[in-house]
């Protein structure tokens, strides 16, 4: 096994308690941003990358980072790396076999980022 996913005698350590720690401030964290589409913390960047993913999910075209629709000179290069989005798309279409394509895309909005914060926790608790 390779030696980051190694874990080791998890009893000797505390990994589980830090582990779960990360969890419960996250999920306190979650419950005072408000409830799920009508975030506090919310801002342009998030509705941006929400409009990236929808533009990716109906074009389907991974190479072209340029939105045409922003008023500029240029086409606008978005900043956003598609590793970010593929998940998102993952789970749209496991979720659209299902579901509607939109309640999809929304359900996979509400799954994803927790998915990204267990897995950053998991790492950061193993780091720590």
């Amino acid at each position: 096994m390779p030696a980051i996913l190694d874990f080791g005698d998890l009893t000797a350590t505390p990994y589980w308690r830090v582990f779960l720690l990360f969890l419960v401030t996250g999920i306190g964290l979650l419950l005072l941003d408000g409830p799920p589409g009508a975030s506090f913390a919310a801002d342009v960047d998030d509705v941006a990358r929400k409009l990236q993913i929808a533009d990716l999910l109906r074009d389907s075209q991974w190479h072209d980072l340029s939105w045409p629709v922003i008023a500029m000179p240029d086409a606008y290069i978005t900043p956003w790396s598609r590793l970010v989005d593929a998940p998102y798309v993952v789970a749209t279409w496991l979720l659209g076999l299902f579901m509607d394509p939109d309640a999809a895309f929304a359900a996979a909005r509400l799954v994803v980022p927790p998915l990204w914060f267990v897995a950053y926790a998991a790492l950061a608790a193993r780091v720590i």
